[in-house]
């Protein structure tokens, strides 16, 4: 029941019911056999469980509850050396670095997960794992091999499942709208979007939304007419607000926050600062905050202080000085004291190693 909640985008009673049956679990043995009347062993449900709620928690704008929870599904599966439960919760750890946008730790859980599935044959998990290691890599600018992988995962996943198309489309129209093959893009969110109203798959649906306004802001300077550019303009704002509206309907905090940005970055663009820092500032008000990590956390003290100041030598767009909707938020003081920006990591592909 709760996995089923989760996936209509019924948020708040899937959390309710991943507890409750995170709690009957608790009562059983931490067993590998297949139930007699499942075929399933209580491990994997365990795990399962707990993976539910990390990404219900994410949605709803928990990330560091759905860390530990991820943590301790992971934990039970490698204690109960139980390979299918290991694989999908390797799986599942990855999609939640990914929404932190923790690249190379959400790259490695993918790879992970990968080589446990391929070592004991379990194609579903493969090709997803593929999927979303492409979708990684794009996210780190590897697009070409991204897509790639991406396009390789969906061809072998399509004639095994349905489940989660929806997400795997959002994220390559998001990758073929960064290399600029935008009319793809478009009909993947469109082929995305009716998959979702045809099956009812709606933990997505906000994304998709805000997606497509972004995909149509790019297309924006390859127009000519100016009140075609406006149109356009006018289009995207309407996505946005579409995936805002979804979002609070779901209770869906992180969602919402994504979208969120996504129209204060083209009030922004648009000269509308004061409008932009007013929709935006609330939600951060709630205590969602983009990741902080070790030597940020300085910059975020001196911003919550109000004693950011300008310098042009700073240029760290991973401090959250320098993150678009803390500016906002904050009024759009850039941060003094980072460091200089460090080269990313590349991620290569095993054949490259």
């Amino acid at each position: 029941m709760g996995q089923t909640l989760l996936l209509t985008g019924t948020f708040p009673l899937s959390r309710t019911h991943l507890r409750e049956g995170i709690d009957l679990y608790k009562m059983q043995p931490l067993s590998s056999t297949p139930s007699v009347h499942t075929g399933l062993s209580p491990i994997m449900f365990r795990c399962a469980n707990r993976d539910y709620m990390a990404w219900v928690l994410w949605c709803q704008g928990y990330p560091d509850q759905a860390l530990a929870w991820r943590q301790g599904a992971l934990h039970l599966a490698q204690e109960a050396n139980h390979p299918l439960t290991l694989a999908r919760t390797l799986h599942h750890f990855g999609l939640i670095h990914h929404r932190r946008r923790e690249v190379q730790a959400a790259h490695d859980k993918y790879q992970a997960a990968l080589d446990v599935a391929t070592e004991h044959g379990f194609p579903f998990w493969a090709a997803v794992a593929t999927i979303m290691r492409g979708a990684i890599m794009a996210m780190a600018g590897e697009l070409e091999d991204g897509i790639k992988l991406m396009e390789q995962g969906l061809a072998t996943h399509r004639p095994l499942a349905e489940i989660a198309q929806t997400l795997y489309f959002g994220h390559l129209a998001e990758a073929y709208g960064q290399q600029g093959r935008i009319d793809e893009a478009l009909d993947l969110v469109a082929q995305a979007q009716a998959f979702a109203e045809q099956r009812g798959e709606q933990e997505f649906e906000a994304e998709l939304h805000r997606i497509k306004g972004n995909l149509l802001l790019v297309q924006v300077p390859s127009i000519s007419g100016k009140r075609d550019q406006k149109q356009k303009r006018v289009d995207a704002e309407t996505s946005f607000e579409q995936a805002i509206a979804i979002a609070r309907r779901q209770a869906a905090k992180s969602w919402e926050l994504r979208a969120t940005v996504s129209l204060c970055r083209l009030w922004r663009q648009q000269g509308q600062r004061a409008k932009a820092r007013q929709r935006l500032a609330p939600l951060y008000g709630k205590g969602l905050t983009p990741p902080i990590s070790g030597r940020r956390k300085h910059c975020l003290g001196l911003a919550r202080r109000g004693e950011m100041r300008h310098d042009r030598s700073c240029h760290e767009s991973s401090c959250p000085g320098h993150d678009m909707a803390f500016r906002l938020a904050q009024g759009g003081k850039p941060c003094h004291v980072c460091k200089p920006p460090t080269p990313a990591r590349s991620l290569t592909l095993p054949s490259e190693r």
